[in-house]
């Protein structure tokens, strides 16, 4: 999971649209817009919001931090929408928003400064506060953590753990090529011609450690939290 800057101009379709007073009034039609889509796709880096996975605008959910079943005048809030692979906004998360305290729910509009959610919002919260990574596996080092990592199943999905354990493994190569050509171009005695090589391979290293690193790669928020 990586932190997500969300854009300060709210799509037009929202900035337009009535604050529901009931479930019945939350229009899929507003919170799926066009322009809400992709403005929440380009917020994101065409990525899951919870699983870093690659996502399009096809076969995924807009999906509601604080589910809008319950808090159904958020419906078309900008603040509470998310872009989700359909894994984790179906099969994980769905309606569930887990809290330290259930007895502090706020179920009509009110202060929810006084909830305390066990789900991370990644617009809202720095991931790595609250996470950290033992190779390619996530850690939760507190309970919004663990309990974003076991809901989301971030450790139990054969494809999230194969992509990020690839991942892991080409940024690491790269950083041991880098590291060893750096090292043979300390040497003063190395011919014209086979600087040149060396510096060319670190310079294709460099760029390829930065694009590794980059909000644009999906499960980047894992090299960043080592």
């Amino acid at each position: 999971m990586k932190r997500i800057i969300k854009s300060d101009i709210i799509p037009e379709t929202l900035q337009n649209a009535p604050v529901p007073t009931n479930v019945k009034q939350v229009d899929k039609d507003i919170y799926r817009a066009d322009d809400v889509c992709k403005q929440l796709l380009e917020d994101q880096h065409y990525q899951c919001a919870y699983c870093e996975c690659r996502i399009t605008k096809e076969y995924n959910d807009v999906e509601h931090y604080r589910p809008k079943s319950i808090y159904y005048w958020l419906g078309h809030n900008w603040k509470n929408l998310l872009y989700a692979c359909d894994f984790c906004n179906r099969t994980c998360k769905n309606d569930l928003f887990p809290l330290k305290d259930e007895s502090k729910r706020v179920t009509v509009p009110g202060n929810l400064e006084e909830e305390e959610p066990l789900i991370l919002n990644p617009t809202s919260e720095d991931p790595t506060a609250h996470i950290r990574y033992n190779r390619h596996m996530l850690i939760g080092i507190t309970d919004q953590g663990r309990t974003t990592i076991d809901l989301f199943k971030l450790n139990q999905r054969p494809v999230l753990i194969h992509d990020r354990e690839q991942l892991f493994e080409l940024y690491h190569r790269e950083l041991s090529t880098l590291k060893n050509v750096r090292k043979l171009l300390e040497s003063p005695d190395l011919p014209p011609e086979s600087r040149a090589i060396l510096v060319e391979i670190s310079n294709l290293s460099s760029a390829s450690i930065e694009q590794y690193k980059s909000k644009d790669t999906p499960y980047s928020g894992m090299l960043v939290n080592q």
